[in-house]
């Protein structure tokens, strides 16, 4: 089972499969564990179980986009400024189980000036308790296409994740941010995955943070 589950993943983080299930083995699937990805969409055209706030200063604006089928969710932020995508529902995350969360994204031009901190990351935070684990990328830059975050979650060595929710964020940059495809499962025992990055000409960058690098045209 294990080299089929390995396979299996390497398809889901290089978009051939983006929706519902991957093949776990034979007989059996291993569906996405979140509550809400970004399928449906509410009365306002943002997606259901998502709120969106931005801060005065980005001049911000969120809509959704479509293509081949998947709603893809864009943040502007014309100027320097913060930009949240946060999940309204906990992500469902039992204790002593060892999870994989995965999110497809595209950066254009994310810049910044000044000091302090700058930065997109993808999280899973407990906002009881204040305990988060994530994927950041920083620097300025594009990503030049579409790229994965992969971020495993072990609550046997992190218990008090349980109970988080989903925080996709921009911190004080300008730039552009097209988000898709979230997903949450569970892995088996016998499957080891580290955080990284898959890059859209499918090099791998290893941990949870990516720098970026200005687009060279």
């Amino acid at each position: 089972m294990k080299n089929i589950l390995l396979k299996s993943l390497v398809l889901l983080f290089t978009g051939a499969l983006v929706a519902g299930t991957f093949a776990a083995d034979e007989t059996g699937t291993v569906k996405n564990m979140l509550k809400h990805d970004f399928s449906k969409l509410g009365k306002d055209g943002l997606p259901v179980g998502y709120k969106v706030t931005f801060d005065k200063a980005s001049k911000g604006k969120a809509t959704v986009i479509q293509e081949a089928g998947v709603n893809i969710v864009k943040l502007e932020l014309p100027e320097q400024g913060k930009a949240f995508l946060d999940s309204t529902f906990l992500l469902g995350m039992k204790k002593n189980r060892r999870y994989l969360f995965t999110i497809q994204l595209k950066i254009d031009n994310q810049a910044y000036t000044g000091k302090g901190v700058h930065f997109f990351y993808a999280c899973a935070y407990n906002t009881g308790n204040n305990k988060h684990i994530y994927n950041k990328v920083m620097q300025q830059g594009s990503t030049d296409g579409w790229i994965t975050a992969v971020l495993p979650i072990d609550t046997a060595k992190r218990p008090l994740l349980v109970g988080a929710k989903l925080f996709l964020r921009s911190y004080y940059v300008s730039g552009t941010y097209w988000l898709k495809n979230p997903m949450l499962i569970e892995l088996p025992k016998d499957v080891e995955i580290k955080a990284h990055y898959i890059l859209a000409n499918d090099e791998t960058i290893s941990g949870p943070l990516l720098r970026l690098k200005p687009l060279v045209k």
